[in-house]
């Protein structure tokens, strides 16, 4: 597969009781998964350039459909504001209703704005660390 599928609905919001900007938060990402994941995965997270990624981000947690809780990740990049995690919990034939994943932790803005875009990208991968083939952002 050569062509990207499309996340539907992807949204971020908060998912802790945080109310102070240029603090440190547990964000969530709420889509649909549209397509099958299989336990050879990986996601990119890419963040947007005013709101940079940390080394505080130091693991990803879901309902368990797709990522294990609290899993760390392979790699993080300050560089290129991305975040790296391989390898999925289980084999999901069926598409989720809806997958919430929380990240642990993101550095708030420092003052009220709209962020620019956050980029996910799912990867299928022919084995643990293998050649990754484009499934959806």
């Amino acid at each position: 597969m050569t062509e990207w599928a499309s996340l539907s609905g992807a949204t971020i919001g908060r998912d802790d009781a945080v109310t102070e900007v240029g603090e440190l938060s547990i964000g969530a990402v709420y889509f649909a998964l549209d397509f099958p994941v299989d336990q050879y995965c990986r996601v990119d997270i890419t963040f947007p350039t005013d709101m940079p990624l940390t080394s505080a981000l130091t693991k990803l947690s879901s309902s368990g459909i797709i990522i294990a809780s609290n899993k760390s990740p392979t790699s993080i990049s300050l560089a290129t504001n991305t975040f790296t995690l391989e390898g999925c919990s289980q084999y999901s034939q069926q598409s989720a209703a809806e997958l919430i994943m929380s990240m642990y932790y993101i550095k708030n803005k420092g003052y009220l704005e709209k962020t620019g875009t956050f980029e996910f990208k799912f990867y299928a991968l022919s084995g643990p660390g293998g050649t990754a083939y484009p499934i959806a952002k």
